[in-house]
């Protein structure tokens, strides 16, 4: 009786085929509990946020019994509708930036592990969107008044900020804006105030309140309360003139109107004391004519006013007797109008005839037009006559007629007026710019928007050498232009202008500045020039020179030799960088470089010589430089300066040797890191020799030079002073020190300032008093200074002091090449530095926007080493217009030019690079990146990747990678090297992401070689998988560190995969067929390792671990001819070929067999599963109570075999 393999696959929902057909099979199954998929995640929570949703569970209560290797996030736009969003580790919160605000988001989380995912967690649902903030004002507020009361109205907020209004508060004062706060209501839109005081006007606004605060107040609306109008009173001062045949009356109004304005005067006669009757409507003038009267007939009158509410009392009595042959007088003469501030003054002469009458008032028209003048008032017998009740700027026409017995005359001839303020300065000029030419500044600005009510006669043109320093410079006439030809190129020059009129000088206008230059040359010297050794190599940086000969520099020249001074040859020629690596080079030997700038002119003039000796590895610093001694009285005080080179390892102290003869010296003293010492263990007379070595973590130095004294008794020269400083301004260096520890024995009369522009190579500078500080004025903007000082006696100059160096700064230039690229709601700015950053670093930019020209305010600020900024938020259609400055440390910089542009929902340019990693090593730097979160609307083509020594000038590395990830072999250890990468699509380069900085760092026992390891744990070998999402997990280390991993489906498509401490997860996505996954690692060094898996993708495996569908497998595999876990259920398979088919027996049970005792060949009545040859067996994975209870009694599972 032959035995074979028979494997048995149990899968949840799917089948396992069993082949071929054989005699006898017989196998014991040993109850061993199998791993399952976890239980689903718990407790899931969604927040939304502002263009987020932030979501947080519990894990979950069962592992399934094999550890979780991950979550995966479902996301669907309706209630069950989720689709797998990604895989995020095992995590137990998740932040989904990709959504859209207002959009309501479901979600549903999944754990997997080696067995297979969870059941999908409970479903959580939250709507992103922008957070709450105060409403908008109330708006429409009215106030209507009524007798003690105001009522007010208003309507709701257009906004409520996004939270429910639940309040409103009414403020109220007695005077405009005067309002304090009075009562807070409820969700309501209108209220009475009662108890008020009628007469007095009161003035009130609204706020809303919502849960987050108030908002804003309302328009203001006033009202005065009044009680109930009545008739008006009775008119006063009724007086009446006889004429001829007329009888002119005139009165006053009534004390009170009664609350509504009079409308008419109504006019009683009668021919007897109080027997008049009604005689006319007058209407609402002050005066009446009576022409149908009898000459010698005394009349009687009384006058009553009308309003809205009916008519008053009758006014007091008066009576008249007309006669002939009186007339009204002629037109007053020559009325003249003068404007003043906030009133007008008329004058004029009596008419030329009085009408036989004495004149009894003159009365004054008004009008806004001319011949539209009615009655303003009443001079009496005055010739003048002056208007408070004008608006100043509005035009007033006047006439006046004089009034005697008879009547009011004809009117005078008219004039008018405009009162206005008394003339001011006019206001400042806007608009000011400077253009630099060859000797010569053009200056243009806008006329003042006021000139002050005084034509605007000159303008006056102030300039300095500094910012705000400005003094006169030229007065000029009525002119927008101006040109400055006292100039020298090469000064930058500072302006302002100021307008003058009549009453004085106007503000100043804004500053501009400019540099006239002579037409491009090539550019200057580079400055600085530093050679840092390391192992086969030396690291060169330098700063940009003082001048790029008005062009930009495109490139560098390296120079190399091999003796200080000698020939020196080309070695490279780079872009627009500031450092280079020069290897491989022969360690121990010193080798010169100078550098040259290169733009569109040609090449500038060398910098300075540097030097550096490659060694391998860290080394004791080479010997200390200018050891000097000084004698004293008793003493010998010694000054030295620092090694040229450190060997790779801090100084830690120095070492002095002391002899009696020339090379004659041993060990004296150990002191720390400093650059002094006094001997004061000599003797008067003795001649004695030192010499210096430097000690760091390696080992000595050599000996610096040999320098001796002898010391006397007497006065000798003073000590080094102590605690020079150097202080850079614009143009000039402030220097302060501290007078020597000893002055030798003799008072000090003096100091003496050496400098130059490299460290150990100055010259003579100055002689100063007996002073501690010194201004050096007159320096380079961006040129680095050197500086010792000595002390004077009257023995002579003693040693110098430690050395102090600084650059003097100014504000940076303008950055250049400002552009503005369009993209959906959003504009990127792109620019280039400035062409001198002033002599110091730049350390950020500030940006302004504004939506018409010349109207810019700031908008943000961005750090130094950035060059690009995106504006988002931004309303399609709208033009933007954009201008940024630069600020190093002494301040902020001009403005660039202005640029617009219009976002639309077109094509942009793609957002920055994500998730950017370096990693450093030995000699290298490993960078990792992930895509822009948005391709702009066009697909991300390739990546161009800068690097620099600062993160404030970073320059091109490589362009047009297609790559995620970049190995740097070309850095030197020790150098911090920044990074920031960039994504182009057909629109164009987006902005560069934040820059990154690594170390790389050296190794006593060489460059790392070793590689990483990497395997891949699940899926194993010739695994069956489903398609779809698929975790793929595994190990990886390194002895320095690793950088990332990556996995592929195809070797040319990479996943970054999720780090652990040693291990590593990822999910990839795989189609039907042989498959075969790939993984690499990398560690800083750039050394790799590779591990690859092949499998076979089959819809007939079910679905994987990291599938999308909650429905889990669990494959088992059986070899019956041993005991075998499946499922933890017991299996006894027996099949033995007999005539009319085969039926299960059971033969030479092991006494502890489960079905021991049923007797010989029992047939099976009641099957778990049927299996027949190719055939598949459907096992059922045990929940977590079956299997505990399967460990207490485990189950008898058969199988009934059919042909």
């Amino acid at each position: 009786m032959a035995f074979v393999s028979l494997v048995v696959a149990a899968v949840l929902g799917t089948s396992a085929q069993i082949g071929p057909r054989i005699d006898r099979a017989v196998g014991r199954i040993e109850p061993t509990l199998l791993p399952t998929p976890p239980s689903p995640p718990q407790n899931l929570a969604a927040v939304g946020g502002d263009g987020q949703v932030s979501l947080t569970w519990d894990p979950p209560q069962d592992d399934g019994g094999s550890p979780l290797l991950a979550y995966l996030v479902y996301r669907g736009d309706s209630p069950g509708g989720e689709s797998l969003l990604a895989g995020v580790g095992l995590v137990t919160s998740w932040i989904d930036i990709t959504v859209t605000n207002g959009h309501t988001y479901y979600y549903e989380v999944v754990a997997t592990n080696l067995i297979g995912n969870s059941d999908p967690s409970n479903e959580a649902s939250a709507t992103p969107g922008p957070p709450p903030t105060p409403p908008d004002p109330p708006q429409g507020l009215t106030a209507t008044a009524g007798d003690g009361t105001v009522d007010l109205a208003w309507s709701a907020p257009g906004s409520d900020g996004g939270s429910p209004i639940t309040n409103y508060k009414v403020y109220r004062g007695t005077s405009s804006n005067g309002e304090s706060f009075l009562t807070e209501l409820g969700d309501v839109l209108s209220f009475s105030d009662s108890g008020l005081t009628n007469g007095q006007t009161y003035y009130y606004y609204v706020t809303a309140v919502n849960s987050i605060g108030d908002s804003g107040p309302s328009n203001e609306a006033s009202a005065t309360p009044n009680a109930p109008a009545t008739p008006p009173g009775a008119p006063q001062s009724l007086t009446a003139t006889a004429g001829d045949a007329a009888v002119v009356l005139t009165w006053s109004p009534p004390s009170s109107d009664g609350g509504s304005p009079i409308t008419n005067y109504k006019v009683y006669r009668g021919t007897s004391h109080n027997g008049e009757t009604f005689l006319a409507d007058a209407g609402p003038v002050l005066a009446y004519t009576d022409t149908s009267v009898t000459n010698g007939q005394t009349y009687y009158y009384e006058v009553t006013a009308e309003n809205s509410v009916g008519e008053g009392p009758r006014s007091n009595e008066v009576s008249a007797t007309p006669n002939a042959p009186a007339t009204p007088p002629t037109e007053p003469q020559n009325l003249a109008a003068t404007p003043g501030d906030g009133h007008v003054d008329l004058t004029w002469d009596p008419p030329a005839n009085d009408g036989g009458l004495p004149i009894l008032e003159y009365r004054v028209y008004r009008g806004t037009s001319s011949g539209g003048e009615s009655f303003l008032a009443s001079a009496g017998l005055s010739l003048t006559f002056t208007d408070s009740s004008v608006t100043n700027g509005q035009t007033y026409y006047y006439q006046v007629t004089a009034r005697n017995a008879v009547g009011v005359g004809p009117p005078s001839n008219e004039a008018s007026a405009t009162p206005n303020p008394p003339a001011t300065p006019p206001g400042a000029p806007s608009g000011l710019s400077a253009t630099a030419g060859d000797g010569s500044v053009s200056l243009s600005w806008s006329a003042p928007g006021s000139d002050g009510g005084s034509p605007i006669t000159n303008y006056k043109i102030y300039r300095g050498g500094s910012s705000n320093g400005e003094t006169l410079l030229d007065t000029v006439g009525d002119v927008l232009s101006y040109t400055d030809t006292s100039v020298t190129n090469g000064n930058t020059y500072y302006y302002k202008v100021a307008a003058v009129n009549s009453v004085g000088d106007g503000p100043l206008s804004n500053e501009a500045s400019a540099t006239p230059a002579a037409p491009h040359t090539a550019p200057g010297a580079p400055r600085d020039l530093v050679a840092t050794a390391g192992d086969a190599s030396v690291s060169l940086s330098w700063s940009p020179p003082s001048s790029d000969g008005g062009a930009p520099i495109t490139n560098y020249k390296i120079y190399r030799g091999t003796v200080a001074g000698g020939q020196l040859s080309l070695i490279a020629t780079v872009p627009n960088v500031l450092s280079y690596t020069d290897s491989p080079l022969t360690n121990g030997k010193t080798y010169y470089y100078k550098v040259t700038a290169v733009n569109e002119v040609g090449e500038g003039p060398p910098s300075n010589e540097a030097s550096a000796t490659p060694v391998s590895g860290d080394t004791a610093p080479s010997p200390p430089r200018s050891l000097s001694a000084a004698a004293g009285d008793a003493r010998v005080a010694l000054g030295w300066l620092a090694p040229s080179s450190d060997g790779g390892s801090p100084i830690t102290n120095y070492k002095i040797y002391r002899g009696t003869s020339s090379n004659g010296e041993s060990l004296l003293i150990t002191v720390g890191n400093v650059s002094t010492y006094t001997d004061t263990g000599v003797s008067n007379g003795v001649t004695y020799y030192y010499v210096v070595t430097a000690v760091n973590g390696i080992g000595d130095s050599g000996a610096s030079g040999e320098a001796s004294a002898t010391p006397t008794a007497g006065p000798t020269a003073p000590d080094a002073p102590q605690g020079l400083h150097a202080s850079p301004g614009s143009g000039r260096v402030d220097l302060t020190w501290s007078a020597p520890g000893f002055d030798g024995g003799s008072p000090i009369t003096g100091y003496r300032l050496y400098r130059g522009t490299n460290s150990n190579n100055r010259s003579y500078s100055v002689d100063v008093g007996d002073v501690l500080s010194y201004p050096d004025t007159g320096l380079t903007n961006g040129q680095r200074y050197y500086y010792v000082v000595t002390a004077i006696n009257a023995v002579g100059e003693g040693l110098p002091s430690s050395e102090a160096s600084a650059r003097p700064a100014t504000y940076p230039d303008a950055p250049q090449k400002l552009q503005a690229i369009a993209g959906n709601r959003l504009v990127t700015l792109q620019w280039s530095g400035p062409g001198f950053d002033g002599g110091a670093p730049v350390t950020g930019y500030k940006i302004y926007r504004g939506t018409t020209s010349g109207s810019t305010t700031f908008l943000a600020t961005v750090g130094g080493g950035n060059d690009s900024y995106a504006d988002g938020g931004l309303t399609n259609g709208q033009a933007y217009y954009y201008r940024i400055s630069a600020v190093n440390r002494v301040g902020e910089g001009g403005l660039s030019a202005e640029v617009s542009t219009t976002p639309s929902s077109g094509p942009a340019v793609p957002a920055a690079p994500q998730n950017l990693v370096a990693t450093a090593g030995n000699r290298a730097v490993t960078l990792r990146w992930s895509a822009p979160a948005s391709d702009g609307g066009s697909p991300v083509e390739n990546y161009t990747i800068y690097r620099g020594t600062s993160p404030s000038n970073l320059a091109v590395l490589i362009a047009g990678s297609k790559s995620l990830s970049l190995f740097d072999g070309g850095v030197t250890n020790g150098v911090t090297y920044y990074y920031a990468v960039a994504a182009v699509n057909a629109v164009g380069t987006g902005p560069r992401s934040p820059p990154i900085s690594a170390t790389p760092k050296g190794s006593s026992s060489g460059p790392d070689t070793t590689s990483p390891t990497i395997a891949i744990v699940s899926p194993g070998p010739g695994a069956l998988v489903a398609p779809g999402p698929l975790n793929v997990s595994g190990t990886a280390s390194d002895d320095v560190g690793l950088a990332w991993v990556e996995v592929s489906a195809d070797g040319r498509n990479w996943t970054l995969a999720t780090l652990g401490t040693a291990s590593w997860n990822a999910i990839l996505n795989l189609t039907v067929g042989p498959r075969t996954i790939y993984a690499r690692a990398m560690d800083g060094s750039g050394n790799s390792a590779d591990a690859n898996v092949t499998v076979t993708v089959s819809p007939d495996a079910g679905t994987n671990a990291a599938g999308g569908d909650p429905s889990r497998s669990l494959i088992a595999t059986a070899v019956i001819s041993f005991a075998i876990a499946a499922a933890g259920a017991w299996f006894v398979l027996d099949r033995r070929r007999r005539e009319g088919g085969p039926r299960p027996v059971m033969s030479k049970r092991p006494p502890d067999d489960p079905l021991a005792g049923a007797g010989e060949n029992p047939e099976v009545k009641s099957p778990v599963a049927t299996v027949t040859t190719q055939q598949r067996v459907v096992v059922a994975p045990p929940t977590a109570e079956k299997r505990q209870a399967s460990r207490d009694s485990p189950p008898k599972i058969m199988g009934r075999w059919r042909k």
